[in-house]
């Protein structure tokens, strides 16, 4: 269990503006071991016959938006996502003791783009392998022998 404590803090603009926002900072945490067991219980429950048929009963609709936002969620924590909003950000919006100021904004774009590269280069390489080792089994078999003959 995780300890929350709630803070507004107020930022500056340039302009003489105030940006108002709710920052939430985890205090401590408190181990609990008999709430995994529980979770545990939960998932193995939601598997069973008579939930599966509940959950049938609720539209797709509403499971894809509560993907959709605790996805999203997860994209504002990541780095790359950050220094993209970061660099389409209009400036009277980015605080003024952000990091990122003190490097030269293409500087930044710069090392977005290889970072973006090498992971696209990356996954489509694993993409590739797999693909063709597919090929290579439906060539090959599950013996070893070659379909031709």
């Amino acid at each position: 269990m995780t300890n929350y404590k709630s803070e507004l803090e107020v930022i500056k603009t340039k302009d003489g503006a105030e940006i108002r926002q709710q920052k939430t900072i985890a205090e401590s945490v408190a181990e609990q071991r008999i709430s995994h067991f529980v979770m545990g219980l939960a998932i193995i429950g939601t598997m069973t016959g008579p939930l599966l048929t509940v959950l049938h009963l609720i539209p797709d609709a509403l499971f894809a938006g509560v993907f959709f936002v605790v996805g999203w969620g997860g994209l504002e924590g990541n780095g790359i996502m950050a220094k993209i909003l970061y660099l389409i950000r209009e400036p009277r919006f980015v605080r003024t003791d952000e990091p990122l100021l003190q490097l030269p904004k293409s500087r930044i774009a710069s090392y977005l783009f290889w970072q973006i590269s090498a992971i696209t280069i990356i996954v489509g390489s694993i993409a590739l392998e797999s693909s063709s080792y597919d090929v290579h089994r439906q060539r090959v078999g599950h013996n070893g022998c070659t379909d031709r003959g």
